[in-house]
This record gives C-alpha cells, sequence and structure tokens, in this order.
C-alpha cells in the first residue's frame, strides 16, 4: 500500500516511508506551489463548509433540544396544576366522608334509641294489654252480678215485695 513499484527502486519495492523527499528544487516551481497552495485553500473551505454544517446542526439541535424543553416544562406544569387539583379533590372528598361517617354515626345512635323507645313501648302495650283483659273479665264479672241483680229485681217476688211495700206506704197518713 505505501510501496512504490519495483521499477522504482534498486533493489525491489521500497517502502513509502524509506524513499527520501525529493530535493528543494522540487517545490520551486510556480505550478507546484500553485498546487499546494489550492489544495490548502481545498482543505480549508472544506474545513469551513464543514464547521459551518456542524454549527448549523448544533444550532438545529439546540433549537430542537428548547422546543422539547419547553414542552416538557409547559406538561410538568400542567401536570402539577392537575396533581393540585386532584389533592383539592381528595381533600374534599376526605371532608364529605368524615361527614358522612358523623352523621351515620348519629343515624345510628337515633336508630338505637329509637329501637330501645320501641322495646320500652311494646312492653308498656302487652302490659296495657294484659290490664284491659284483666279489666274486661271484672267489668264481666260485674256485669253479670249486675243483670242477676236486676232479673232478680224484675222477678216476681220482687214485685210482689214491692207491692205490698206500696201498700204500706198508702195506708200511712
Amino acid at each position: 500500500f505505501f510501496e512504490k513499484t519495483a521499477g522504482e527502486g534498486a533493489g525491489g519495492p521500497v517502502s513509502f516511508l524509506q524513499v527520501s523527499a525529493p530535493s528543494g528544487a522540487a517545490y520551486t516551481t510556480s505550478q507546484g506551489t500553485n498546487t499546494v497552495v489550492k489544495l490548502m485553500e481545498d482543505i480549508f473551505g472544506e474545513l469551513k463548509n464543514s464547521r459551518e454544517a456542524a454549527q448549523q446542526e448544533e444550532v438545529a439541535a439546540k433549537h430542537e433540544y428548547d422546543m422539547l424543553k419547553q414542552s416538557m416544562e409547559h406538561e410538568l406544569h400542567s401536570l402539577e396544576e392537575a396533581k393540585a387539583d386532584k389533592s383539592d379533590e381528595i381533600s374534599e372528598n376526605s371532608n364529605r366522608v368524615s361527614q358522612a361517617k358523623s352523621q351515620i354515626n348519629d343515624e345510628l345512635k337515633t336508630l338505637q334509641q329509637s329501637e330501645t323507645y320501641l322495646e320500652d313501648v311494646r312492653e308498656q302495650c302487652k302490659t296495657k294489654a294484659q290490664e284491659y283483659k284483666e279489666r274486661q273479665e271484672v267489668r264481666g264479672s260485674e256485669m253479670k252480678a249486675i243483670d242477676g241483680a236486676v232479673d232478680a229485681l224484675k222477678s216476681e217476688k220482687m214485685k210482689q215485695a214491692e207491692q205490698r211495700k206500696e201498700a204500706s206506704f198508702a195506708q200511712q197518713p
């Protein structure tokens, strides 16, 4: 690859690094100088173009990065606002839940008191029903006694006794 052909060296192929540099006269021609200068100018132009392209790529990449950063910051801000809204909503719901639990506890106490009262009223109703039944029985026996007394008063014997009484009242002045 870096070797000269066999015709160029005395003993066959020679390494490129073993070849001596041409004499100073080889560089003194105007055509050679222009070629080197032209080559250097071309290399400089390519480097300049390459540098400008790299700078443009860097500016485009920075712009893309800035846009991505701005988009992500906006998204982060939106998410933080949504998080704050959800936190407020959770707080409100927690308050509602605690109020509902308190109300349920109050209602359960009221229910327990109502059930106790209902049991007391049922017991009173049983007692009053028993007392009423007893009074009805007493009243029934009293009614039978009264009916018996009325029948006895209406009986013939009583009528006769009454007539005698009336006669005895009539004879007295």
